[in-house]
């Protein structure tokens, strides 16, 4: 999308998005694994491409590959994204169960405490889901609209209600941890899960 905003030309930002979505369909056969947060960046990206160009003819072939990057299989009854924890380079990972980052390298977490109900893969999930709303409807899938977009807002006032702390205004690391790592609130605000009285103090 650099080259897109320098040049005009998407056809490289274009390329860039069919070749990590190729990769990462490959799932549990690929090395490096599948990371959670970089799977939910996928709708994300395709939005912005079409907003860049207003060509739908990419959302409509990518389609079905990004509504695989979804993480439906593990939202949970709150409406939380519940994934088995498994740290991005951990000591013991898991097959099967995407990574998650959090930040790179593990230094620069903050001292953050990963948890099944993840603040930071919640965050991105609540961003993927908003943008594939956007998508199908672009690609003429309006129940499919409909549902990530209720998806995205049960996401978001559970995240709101269970992991931002009122006594220190700032989003806990997951659902039943104490501590509160800056990445927490950054995610949180930045991609539009805090409320503006909730994003006025975890931002402070």
């Amino acid at each position: 999308l650099a080259q897109a905003m320098a040049d005009g030309d998407s056809a490289l930002a274009q390329y860039s998005l069919e070749y990590v979505l190729t990769y990462m369909a490959l799932g549990e056969s690929i090395s490096p694994p599948l990371i959670a947060e970089y799977e939910e960046l996928a709708p994300v990206a395709a939005l912005a491409q079409w907003q860049q160009t207003g060509d739908p003819a990419v959302l409509t072939a990518l389609y079905p590959e990004l509504e695989e990057m979804l993480p439906t299989q593990y939202l949970a009854a709150d409406g939380l994204v519940d994934m088995p924890v498994n740290p991005f380079h951990g000591a013991h990972p898991l097959a099967g169960v995407p990574q998650q980052m959090t930040d790179w390298p593990a230094s620069e977490r903050d001292g953050f405490v990963f948890s099944p109900q993840n603040t930071v893969v919640n965050a991105f999930a609540y961003a993927a889901y908003a943008a594939m709303a956007q998508v199908a409807v672009v690609v003429g899938d309006h129940p499919g609209a409909r549902d990530d977009a209720a998806i995205a807002a049960r996401i978001k006032a559970a995240m709101r209600a269970r992991l931002y702390d009122q006594k220190t205004g700032a989003f806990r690391d997951g659902v039943g941890v104490a501590h509160e790592a800056i990445q927490s609130s950054v995610y949180s605000v930045a991609l539009g899960v805090a409320s503006p009285a909730q994003a006025k103090t975890a931002a402070a």
